[in-house]
């Protein structure tokens, strides 16, 4: 199962620790996975979407890097002031989100894509 934009989880402009808990509680499942995606609809919905950090930290505490997954979000990730760079930049940039280590953001940004869709 794919889990696609968070679940959604902070279109309201916070994220709501109550609605992150049920999402990470899914981690015991093996075959869940999540994409990291829709920065432009979540939390402060500005770049560089650093606001998201603490969710992302906590889905890769719960889920590893190995079932969590950027994704592009075409055409949305591209409306308005939004752009791919700055999508992909907040997971591919150390300085951004300096928890996450070079193996975490290739399972990120290709790995786990390649396990769900072609493994």
């Amino acid at each position: 199962m794919v889990i696609d934009h968070f679940s959604r989880i902070g279109t309201t402009g916070d994220v709501a620790q109550s609605e992150l808990d049920q999402l990470l509680a899914l981690a015991k499942h093996e075959r869940v996975t999540v994409k990291l995606s829709a920065y432009y609809a979540l939390g402060k919905k500005a770049a560089p979407y650093t606001d998201l950090g603490p969710m992302i930290r906590q889905l890769l505490d719960a889920f590893g890097a190995e079932r969590l997954m950027w994704a592009t979000d075409c055409p949305y990730q591209v409306q308005n002031s939004h752009t791919y760079r700055a999508s992909i930049d907040l997971i591919r940039d150390p300085a951004l989100l300096d928890f996450l280590g070079e193996t975490d953001r290739q399972w990120i940004l290709r790995k786990t894509a390649e396990r769900v869709f072609f493994g």
